[in-house]
């Protein structure tokens, strides 16, 4: 698909999403699913938060849990820092965990929303972070130890406080490991 067509069949599936009308958004959700490609992520992610009718976003969180594009961690991760998204941060943690999707490199930011989100946010961030396959290098490891360490846990749950524990001796254990790798 040439450039220009890829633009205008974009523009067209992000118009019928919005569209107002559910057949059309139905529509252009299976569009994707069937022709869609990477820059698809970012308006189905817009969709997924917004007030659309709720079997809609269920197709598309099946859709967004299964997706086998690559370069696509990015629209997931401005996601998470974009504030009109907090309110469904923990679906975007669990659909990169069920695509496949390991940002080692933008650990910070997986961090970033364990240490300010609420428990389930956490523990979605921490089950992401057990299944990194890729080493993580050490100065991303460094610096998201030290993050914790700093970050001020005293107004969270005996729950939350164990789970950021586990966050960080799996960071820890991450270190550990590459020093033993490097033997």
């Amino acid at each position: 698909m040439t450039t220009k067509r890829r633009d205008k069949f974009n523009e067209e599936i992000r118009s019928n999403l919005f569209s107002g009308d559910e057949s059309v958004a139905l529509k252009a959700i299976h569009r994707c699913r069937d022709e869609g490609n990477a820059t698809l992520v970012e308006p189905l992610i817009v969709f997924y938060a917004s007030d659309a009718d709720v079997s809609l976003k269920k197709e598309v969180a099946a859709l967004l849990s299964t997706l086998k594009v690559s370069k696509v961690e990015d629209y997931f991760l401005d996601g998470l820092k974009d504030p009109a998204m907090k309110h469904i941060r923990k679906d975007l943690i669990m659909f990169m965990w069920n695509s496949d999707i390991r940002p080692v490199d933008r650990l910070v930011d997986i961090t970033a929303v364990a240490l300010d989100g609420n428990f389930e946010e956490t523990f979605e961030c921490l089950t992401l972070i057990e299944n990194f396959e890729d080493p993580v290098p050490e100065e991303v490891l460094i610096e998201n130890i030290a993050m914790i360490r700093q970050h001020d846990v005293s107004n969270f749950s005996i729950e939350h406080k164990g789970l950021i524990h586990s966050y960080l001796n799996v960071l820890e254990s991450m270190r550990v490991q590459d020093d033993l790798d490097a033997l």
